[in-house]
């Protein structure tokens, strides 16, 4: 600890605290203090204080010592006042306690058993019987239905559909968004140099109301003959910057289509 004076560190031996409203320590010799004083104080450390010069003044100080007094005087709690808020708790438990007996008393018949308001029925919301669900009757199965097929010859109301050509199918990519499939038909037809009567289908690989300008590129899925695969898969066929490769067809195979004829039938009677 330093001493207050001379700002020099002070020891056990050769200093003295001021006992007044700073607490700060000094050296005996710096406030002039005779070294038998610290003896004298230790004895009737009760009964004699040691102030420095600054507190004791203020000590001394007639304003000081009646702020002192009135900060004490404000600090004693009020008689009066507590029993005032003592009143005021007593009335508070006695309210929370007459609340506590008026919930008590309701009666605790669920709010779905109340009748219906306006009206004189007597029945109530849960009397309704706890009747079992009615059994669907519309034939309603969580099963699939197995598919069965006729055997009875066709007659001349049915005529079967020949399925469509079985095309090979080649990846095409890294077409402007813009390239439309006609277009595509005509530069497809033009490296693999087909003849006029061989037209090539193209499908634009695009979602549904995709928004083209927000593309990079584009693909497309173009069906030749199976004849032409070795054609169209051929580096040889397609420029610089194409990316092509066989296309994947994981559909089921198509079933033969049936068309019906519009005509009247034969074993009708007209």
């Amino acid at each position: 600890m330093a001493c207050n004076k001379c700002q020099k560190v002070t020891n056990d031996s050769d200093h003295i605290v001021c006992r007044g409203y700073c607490g700060n320590s000094f050296h005996m010799i710096c406030v002039k203090l005779d070294y038998s004083l610290r003896g004298i104080l230790k004895d009737h450390d009760k009964n004699l204080l040691w102030m420095c010069d600054d507190c004791a003044e203020l000590f001394s100080s007639d304003y000081f010592r009646k702020m002192s007094s009135r900060c004490t005087m404000e600090n004693v709690p009020d008689e009066t006042s507590i029993k005032s808020l003592k009143d005021d708790i007593a009335g508070l438990k006695e309210i929370v306690s007459t609340l506590s007996s008026k919930v008590d008393a309701q009666p605790t018949t669920p709010l779905l058993s109340v009748p219906w308001p306006g009206t004189n029925s007597k029945i109530r919301h849960n009397t309704v019987p706890n009747t079992p669900k009615r059994v669907r009757d519309d034939g309603f199965s969580r099963e699939k239905p197995s598919n069965s097929r006729g055997t009875k010859p066709a007659s001349e109301m049915i005529r079967t559909v020949a399925p469509p050509e079985e095309l090979f199918w080649v990846y095409l990519s890294a077409f402007d968004p813009n390239t439309s499939e006609n277009d595509m038909v005509e530069f497809v037809k033009n490296c693999m140099e087909l003849t006029a009567d061989v037209e090539p289908k193209a499908v634009k690989l695009v979602p549904k109301d995709k928004d083209l300008s927000t593309l990079s590129f584009v693909t497309f899925k173009i069906g030749v003959n199976k004849s032409l695969k070795d054609v169209a898969l051929s580096k040889d066929t397609w420029p610089e910057n194409v990316y092509f490769r066989e296309f994947e067809n994981h559909s089921k195979n198509q079933r033969r289509v049936i068309r019906v004829s519009t005509g009247k039938s034969p074993h009708s009677g007209q």
